[in-house]
């Protein structure tokens, strides 16, 4: 070893995985990103994924997973909504079902490409319950 060298990391040391910027720093789009993909019924697994395929931005589940939590994004257990929202937004959803033929499945798909997260219980329950 030299003894004049300098302590501290060779050239071939690349960090101990801890990004400089965060994330959201070098993508502020980011949480835009993954709440059109949540809308578009991707699973939150398949998310970094279709994040590196569509705006080659490579990420991990876990940063995704924060990102949801820290940003408030909506997703079918973090809705944001109450009880009479949902109701309303499901009534608003099966009024082009004149025949009464859509199942919970299809209303929560509705829904969800308008940005509104329930779960698909609450969907079937709603859209099978009598009107007046």
């Amino acid at each position: 070893m030299d003894p004049n060298a300098k302590p501290g990391p060779s050239k071939n040391f690349k960090g101990n995985g801890h990004r400089e910027n965060k994330l959201l720093d070098d993508h502020p789009e980011l949480p835009q990103y993954i709440q059109k993909l949540i809308n578009e019924h991707v699973r939150q697994k398949d998310i970094p994924a279709a994040l590196k395929r569509e705006y080659k931005i490579e990420t991990k589940l876990r940063s995704v997973e924060r990102i949801i939590k820290d940003c408030n994004l909506s997703t079918t257990r973090r809705s944001g909504l109450d009880a009479v929202q949902k109701t309303t937004a499901i009534l608003t959803v099966t009024e082009d079902d004149v025949l009464g033929r859509w199942g919970g499945r299809r209303v929560k798909e509705k829904l969800g490409l308008q940005g509104v997260h329930i779960s698909r219980c609450i969907a079937t329950f709603s859209s099978c319950a009598p009107i007046g």
